[in-house]
């Protein structure tokens, strides 16, 4: 049968259509079309075997049901229909929720105690905070590992500006020969080694090249200089090899974190027992809202409660424990190779030069102990250790409590909707920390301070990721209520989410108490433009309006990461190395990239020393003082014939 609706074909006896929800009651099965040879009925087939003319037939199934011709299918419209029918449930669904949530809160700050008001909205921020922060970690993680894997290309750019080369030519000094520095790079990372190339260029000239690799599980590190020294230095590594990419593998997902957050962010919730309200109007800048104010004290016996719950919570708590274990893993890893690495060296030392051949009680272990007394405790029993200073610490708890520990005080600002808009941590003798926002439409304020000694104050707008505004620092001395400005810092079109970041910041720092003049009147003004695969940012310095320089970064992801461990055929030791350094090629590529000859003598003095280094007039006559001229001979090391023939 077919709907008579929408034309769907349907099961016989059906009595709604599955597609658009038309009833079918009384509805008969459509006939299916007569392809075959039209068949008599039996009252006719027996006459025909009796070779009696027929009677006239009932019917026939051809005669009695023709066959139809199939409905064309009308436009389906139940999917509209149901969407019809969706939208006002959902919008009903939603206004319900928002007039749920007004109504709780508004039912909660008249009729709770202010102690299970500000449970309400304390719990509701401890879990906007955990997600936050979860999803904050999980970008951060899921960024390093794309980067991690693949190769980065940049370039760091000086430009000197026509105002600084005049102030420079003003004081005697030529740079007119002075073009743009630039350290171009590539960085290539994969596990914990890293090949790095670099380049310096004067101008469009390159000056030299160098191409290094580090391994830091390997503990191997290579240098060279091409174009000078082709072959690879090999470098000294100290220290414990670590593959970073294991340390990041170690770390909790950002579910784990989300659920540690929440759940030890409660336990400081259902410790607080004493909460004053009361109703104040904040202000910051221009903007002002009156809020309900929850003023939180923390007593002595607060803090136990809350430090006791904490630690007992911790013993328990299983995730903490796959932490501490998966971190343990590590840390015994690189601890037992730094371990291996001293081991290693007192062996060379003993074999080397015989040190301790007259010391029948030596060994490498009295020396610096096992490596169990090294790391502190058994290895593969971090958590034990953890469970034992859990215990100590519940120990000296209950003996000593929370001893000199004076009752803090949290004041929370809490809007009309519901959020905390500002808090004030605080002592009964000072204010710790202040932070509060006021946001009006799209406009904002925000003031922070910091033990009375750091003022930040901001206003400006933000609309569809963009924000508009201007920041001041100021720091006050411990002797002095009054702030001074340090800072001013200005965003223009500041474009901050997920595909870029773009905008300029100006930064003007206040001068006056190192400039009594006002000649000095820098800022710093940085143009951010990039994408989640390349940026670029260009810092320009200006004075009085005029630019200064320039110091331009730029960065890109250039492909998949490539690295590639030097061959063994071209790693030479120090002392081999050094000896192929063709140095007159590093002159020639000065000289053609148009360096002053006086520069690069500067140049070899520095790399080489100078002829002139015991001249008379280079201590200003401190070891050539008439009465010490008897002592001192210029051909002897330090110039003292008596002691001349040890050096």
């Amino acid at each position: 049968m077919f709907c008579t609706n929408c034309g769907k074909e349907l099961e016989d006896g059906t009595l709604f259509c599955t597609e658009c929800g038309t009833k079918l009651e009384g509805s008969e099965p459509a006939p299916e079309i007569n392809e075959q040879p039209v068949e008599t009925v039996p009252e006719v087939n027996e006459a025909l075997e009796a070779n009696e003319a027929p009677a006239e037939p009932a019917f026939t199934v051809a005669e009695s049901a023709p066959t139809p011709e199939t409905p064309a299918p009308k436009k389906k419209n139940g999917k509209k229909i149901a969407i019809a029918i969706a939208i006002p449930v959902i919008v009903i669904a939603v206004a319900a929720v928002l007039c749920f949530t007004v109504f709780s809160d508004l039912m909660m700050k008249t009729f709770a105690s202010p102690e299970v008001y500000y449970a309400y909205i304390e719990n509701e921020n401890v879990d906007e905070l955990a997600d936050d922060v979860s999803s904050f970690y999980e970008d951060y993680l899921e960024e390093y590992n794309e980067l991690s894997a693949l190769a980065q290309k940049g370039e760091f750019k000086i430009e000197l500006g026509d105002s600084a080369r005049s102030l420079i030519a003003a004081a005697g000094l030529d740079l007119s020969w002075l073009e743009d520095v630039t350290i171009a790079y590539d960085v290539n990372t994969k596990g914990s080694a890293v090949q790095t190339g670099m380049s310096l260029l004067h101008g469009d000239s390159s000056i030299a090249a160098l191409d290094m690799y580090l391994d830091t599980s390997a503990k191997e590190a290579f240098i060279s200089l091409p174009g000078i020294v082709d072959e690879f230095c090999t470098l000294p590594v100290s220290g414990s090899g670590f593959d970073m990419n294991v340390i990041i593998a170690a770390m909790p997902n950002e579910d784990v974190l989300e659920q540690l957050i929440g759940r030890y962010g409660k336990i400081i919730v259902k410790n607080v027992t004493d909460v004053e309200k009361s109703s104040e109007t904040l202000k910051v800048g221009d903007l002002s809202e009156k809020c309900t104010v929850l003023t939180v004290k923390l007593s002595n016996e607060t803090l136990y409660n809350i430090v006791k719950e904490i630690l007992e919570t911790a013993k328990t708590d299983k995730q903490i424990k796959t932490i501490v274990e998966d971190f343990a893993v590590v840390y015994e890893d690189i601890q037992r190779a730094s371990y291996e690495e001293l081991e290693s060296i007192y062996k060379e030392i003993y074999a080397d030069n015989n040190v301790y051949a007259d010391d029948p009680d030596f060994s490498i272990t009295k020396e610096i102990g096992t490596f169990q007394s090294y790391l502190g405790y058994e290895p593969g029993k971090a958590y034990d250790e953890f469970i034992e200073v859990i215990n100590s610490q519940l120990a000296d708890l209950e003996n000593h409590g929370l001893e000199d520990v004076e009752d803090i005080y949290l004041k929370n600002y809490v809007n009309s909707d519901g959020k905390i808009i500002a808090r004030e941590l605080s002592n009964e003798e000072a204010t710790w920390l202040y932070y509060a926002k006021l946001e009006k439409k799209a406009d904002f304020a925000i003031e922070f301070t910091m033990a009375d000694s750091v003022l930040i104050t901001g206003k400006g707008s933000e609309k569809n990721d963009v924000v508009n505004g201007e920041y001041t620092l100021a720091i006050a001395e411990e002797s002095d209520a009054n702030y001074s400005d340090l800072l001013e810092i200005k965003f223009d079109d500041l474009r901050c989410d997920d595909e870029k970041v773009t905008g300029k910041i100006t930064v003007t720092p206040d001068l006056s108490m190192f400039d009594d003049s006002g000649m000095l009147d820098l800022k710093l003004v940085l143009e951010i433009d990039s994408t989640e695969k390349a940026g670029a940012m260009k810092i320009k310095v200006l004075n009085a309006g005029l630019e200064l320089g320039t110091l331009t970064f730029k960065a890109e992801v250039s492909g998949k990461a490539n690295v590639t461990r030097p061959d063994d055929s071209a790693i030479l030791d120090e002392e081999a190395w050094t000896a192929k350094i063709d140095i007159e090629k590093l002159y020639e590529n000065l000289k053609n990239a148009g360096i002053p000859e006086e520069i690069i003598t500067l140049i070899d003095e520095e790399l080489f020393g100078s002829d002139d280094y015991y001249e008379d007039d280079y201590y200003e006559d401190y070891y050539y003082d008439d009465y010490y001229d008897e002592y001192y001979d210029d051909g002897d090391y330090y110039f003292d014939d008596e002691y001349s023939e040890g050096i």
